[in-house]
């Protein structure tokens, strides 16, 4: 027979995963919003998901996904940033570090304010073999996202100054950035919440944000990558791999086979 504390946790749990996946539709929708109606309504849709969320982690502390609500503000906070930014006299490249300095600053204090260490947030110095291996995976990533979807270069650098700065602007604020959000912050309360089965939710998120590509291959194939990134990190407990493996996609995608091709 089921005692009461098993009683206890699957409701908190089936609480937990209700809500959590509720606002996960919510994400979704204002996301389809932004695509499909207007972007200035689906920026007001991310702008009060935001609101509520941390309202409601300030109103529910005793709620069992109190902790996953700061972190899920990121992802609309993500859309709100990229569509708002100016960006038409900015070259491309250095509109990611436009975007990625304001959100890498939430996330410090995101991170701060879960008191997350480190170490479970991904960081530590560990594992080093198996995270290298992890980041070549994607050299062969990069080169089939080009063939696959063929996109223009978003940076054409002419001297070897320019190539490192295009480099590492990539590697902080695309594959730092975004990994240590998805499979940082996300993946860690997620497991804390529903255990390995957390992983899946992280990777859906991350999905769904590709919404705006217009395209179902585009995001089939990155909410693989995402999956795949996510089982890496639950295997090994450390993100350094799946940040270079993230960084050497796009950096192949985006930047050095597009010009090799031409």
């Amino acid at each position: 027979m089921e005692n009461i504390t098993d009683r206890y946790n699957r409701l908190n749990f089936d609480d937990a995963m209700s809500v959590v996946c509720g606002y996960m539709v919510l994400i979704a929708a204002a996301e389809i919003v932004c695509v499909f109606i207007g972007v200035v309504w689906g920026v007001l849709g991310h702008a009060l998901l935001i609101l509520v969320l941390l309202n409601n982690y300030i109103v529910r502390e005793n709620a069992p996904y109190r902790r996953a609500l700061p972190v899920l503000a990121l992802v609309p906070l993500i859309r709100i940033l990229s569509l708002t930014i100016p960006a038409r006299d900015v070259p491309q490249i250095y509109w990611y570090a436009l975007i990625g300095m304001p959100l890498l600053t939430a996330v410090f204090a995101t991170r701060k304010l879960l008191r997350i260490s480190w170490a479970h947030l991904g960081l530590g110095l560990n594992s080093w073999p198996s995270q290298t291996l992890i980041a070549l995976s994607g050299l062969p990533l990069g080169l089939a996202a080009f063939l696959l979807f063929r996109p223009e270069p978003v940076y054409e650098a002419s001297s070897w100054s320019g190539i490192a700065i295009g480099a590492a602007i990539i590697v902080i604020f695309t594959g730092f950035t975004e990994e240590i959000i998805f499979r940082g912050l996300l993946h860690q309360v997620a497991y804390e919440i529903f255990g390995w089965v957390g992983m899946f939710y992280g990777s859906a998120l991350y999905t769904v944000m590709y919404i705006g590509s217009y395209s179902l291959s585009y995001m089939f194939f990155f909410g693989l990558v995402g999956l795949c990134f996510s089982c890496c990190v639950n295997q090994t407990r450390s993100i350094w791999g799946v940040i270079f493996a993230h960084s050497f996609l796009n950096l192949g995608m985006f930047f050095i086979w597009p010009q090799l091709w031409h």
